[in-house]
């Protein structure tokens, strides 16, 4: 009788687990039990999916920005006291 390793079952379940869940994880979220949609759902449907494709983007350049006026701040101030002397 072989014996199943622990190595040997996780990687059995990596592949397996996956195949599985396909069905459970394929639902679309506008038309669930499939009644249709709304116009209203769709609508906060794309909404929210813009919102949160959006999110990084905003965040990149609100901190871009931020770094980008430190920078201009501390060499405005290097070039401030170097010129005094």
């Amino acid at each position: 009788m072989k014996h199943f390793s622990a190595v040997r079952i996780v990687r059995v379940l990596i592949v397996v687990l996956p195949i599985i869940m396909t069905v459970a994880l394929s639902a679309c979220p506008l038309c669930e039990d499939n009644q249709g949609y709304s116009p209203e759902t769709r609508s906060a449907y794309e909404s929210i999916t813009l919102l949160l494709a959006l999110m990084p983007v905003i965040g990149s350049v609100l901190i871009f920005g931020w770094i980008y006026r430190r920078y201009k701040n501390a060499s405005s101030v290097n070039s401030k006291s170097t010129s005094a002397l």
